[in-house]
């Protein structure tokens, strides 16, 4: 199951928070790679590169862990 409320930032600007689901939706980056940030309260925090190619939609699994 997903987490909710997980602040997720993407290349330092893009800020959002998780769903009930634990999901994030995200339109229009750019081709190539990026970084996604997630943080949330008693987990670590994880750092990933993800790319993007256009015209598909990228899907990311990100494992939190708790402190």
């Amino acid at each position: 199951a997903g987490i909710a409320h997980v602040i997720v930032v993407i290349d330092g600007t893009i800020n959002r928070r998780s769903t009930e689901l634990g999901n994030v939706h995200v339109q229009s980056l750019i081709e190539g790679t990026h970084t996604i940030d997630a943080s949330l309260l008693g987990y670590v925090s994880v750092s990933q590169n993800f790319n993007v190619i256009a015209g598909e939609t990228t899907k990311i699994t990100i494992a939190m862990v708790k402190v």
